[in-house]
């Protein structure tokens, strides 16, 4: 088990080490305590998400913010993908305010590898993952600290 200060801390120090000066990160979490099981795809999770942003985001060199967030997911009212009704425990958010996402974009549908990791992961954690681009791109990642996968459902 490791507490969510501590894994978070050491993502964002991980993300930092190729975050340029003009982009700085921010994270924000509850006081979690995660298995290892969970623990390791998010931090591949993050690690794949601050890259992408670092490069599609902020590609011209402008500046921005990379914010990472865990936390109990409270907000039940934004829309975000259920599965039949499934009640999730925590959300993870990657977000940043640099160009937001293409016209037309759909995640499900993206030939990337780095997508497709982030798909197989939130997998791996039984969990949703959604998309937006408002004033940038947030990447919400819903899951329960349920040890069952989905195989055993």
């Amino acid at each position: 088990m490791t507490d969510s200060r501590h894994f978070l801390l050491n993502a964002l120090m991980i993300c930092a080490s190729f975050v340029l000066a003009a982009v700085s990160a921010a994270a924000t979490q509850d006081t979690l305590v995660l298995s290892i099981d969970k623990a390791i795809p998010l931090a591949l999770i993050i690690n794949e998400l601050v890259t992408n942003a670092m490069k599609h985001a902020f590609a011209d060199g402008r500046t921005g913010e990379i914010r990472i967030g865990l936390q109990e997911y409270r907000d039940r009212s934004r829309p975000v993908p259920t599965d039949l009704g499934r009640a999730y425990t925590f959300e993870l958010t990657v977000a940043d305010n640099g160009v937001g996402l293409p016209a037309g974009f759909d995640a499900k549908n993206q030939k990337s590898l780095g997508l497709q990791l982030v798909g197989m992961l939130t997998q791996q954690l039984a969990g949703q993952f959604a998309m937006e681009s408002t004033a940038g791109t947030a990447v919400h990642i819903l899951f329960d600290q349920n040890e069952k996968t989905q195989e055993q459902s």
